[in-house]
């Protein structure tokens, strides 16, 4: 799961699924089916995408963790995204700067 504040909506959507398909570890434990069997008009076409993710190893869990969270620090330093929260099985990570909040 990735949560993510960008300056517009489509940016948002875009750097979302950017991050999410980072989060990624090669495992039978990681079920995959093209986008446009769960959804016939899919901008991701026969793309796969991750449905479901069995039990992984922590040490799986850290790699596809960092390797989301790289693409999103370079999200970040290019501006294309303010901050991105990345969750995977219990764990989490964060990248980019917080932002204060408007009283």
């Amino acid at each position: 799961m990735a949560i993510r504040v960008a300056a517009t909506s489509a940016s948002a959507a875009l750097s979302a699924t950017l991050i999410a398909n980072a989060v990624d570890i090669d495992d039978p434990a990681v079920l995959r089916l093209p986008a446009s069997e769960l959804s016939p008009d899919s901008e991701l076409g026969s793309r796969p995408v991750t449905v479901d993710v069995g039990p992984l190893s922590p040490l799986q869990v850290e790699r596809a963790l960092e390797a989301g969270t790289a693409v999103a620090r370079d999200m970040a330093a290019r501006g294309i995204i303010v901050q991105a929260l990345l969750s995977l099985q219990g764990h989490t990570r964060m990248a980019g700067a917080p932002q204060p909040v408007a009283a």
